[in-house]
């Protein structure tokens, strides 16, 4: 999830998928 990266700041959902980082 490349774009996820990105959107994580923008998405709060996407945060938890990259809860790893």
């Amino acid at each position: 999830r490349a774009i996820a990266i990105t959107d994580q700041r923008n998405s709060p959902t996407e945060d938890e998928d990259q809860q790893e980082r």
